[in-house]
């Protein structure tokens, strides 16, 4: 996670916590649910690591792990996309979401569609 993306978490945490301070007792179990939710809430460069990117892309393109390689990884929110080129040389675009809740790091399935094709669904081949 950048630096700034740090600070501004902490900052919104202390303003969440002073303005905890100033409540009546009856309206601190909802402030307290934000709060969590604030706090457990993460940004995909923190909830996705480079080891989970690689098993949920294996996963998906139905290879092992040293028949890929992954660049250009970019993480934007819950969001984290990146390039996987195989060793037979097909390109694909992937994504996965990522969060860190109550139950640790939780990440989604890795998506991926193969470069200049057309995603399709896998269940209706289309």
């Amino acid at each position: 996670m950048k630096q700034t993306q740090k600070n501004t978490q902490s900052v919104v945490a202390n303003s969440l916590l002073l303005r905890l301070r100033q409540l009546p007792v009856r309206h601190l179990l909802p402030a307290a649910g934000l709060l969590s939710t604030a706090l457990f809430s993460a940004c995909a460069s923190f909830a996705v690591t480079d080891q989970k990117l690689q098993q949920n892309t294996a996963f998906a393109l139905g290879l092992e792990k040293e028949d890929f390689t992954i660049s250009d990884r970019f993480d934007e929110g819950l969001k984290t996309t990146y390039t996987t080129k195989t060793a037979a040389g097909k390109q694909y675009n992937c994504y996965v979401m990522g969060t860190v809740g109550v139950t640790g790091r939780n990440v989604s399935d890795a998506m991926c569609n193969e470069k200049g094709k057309a995603a399709t669904n896998p269940l209706t081949g289309r």
